[in-house]
């Protein structure tokens, strides 16, 4: 069978060193790509906090740094627990879905 595009860039580019020149090949691994949304900041900010010692997790999911326990985090309906800072990058610029 045939090969798509980004197939045949990821094939071409993983045997030989990379150039400047190859960046339109490198886009092209990107054609087959779904992107995902994100989320609105004015929802990641009316996001409740929880005391971090009240959640089920003792460290951020996304940075997998410790959680503080009197410190304010991000408790997703999941149960996952993160740094308010961490979860509203990764909702707003990355998934609206938990990491």
């Amino acid at each position: 069978s045939a090969w798509t595009a980004p197939e045949l860039a990821h094939f071409m580019l993983q045997y030989r060193d990379l150039r400047p020149e190859d960046f339109d090949l490198l886009s092209k691994l990107d054609e087959g790509v779904k992107f995902h949304s994100t989320a609105a900041s004015r929802i990641v900010d009316r996001l409740p906090k929880v005391r971090a010692c009240d959640c089920e997790s003792v460290q951020c999911g996304v940075c997998l740094q410790a959680l503080p326990p009197d410190n304010g985090a991000v408790q997703l309906p999941c149960r996952h627990a993160f740094h308010t800072e961490c979860i509203a990058r990764w909702l707003t610029e990355y998934r609206d879905a938990c990491p």
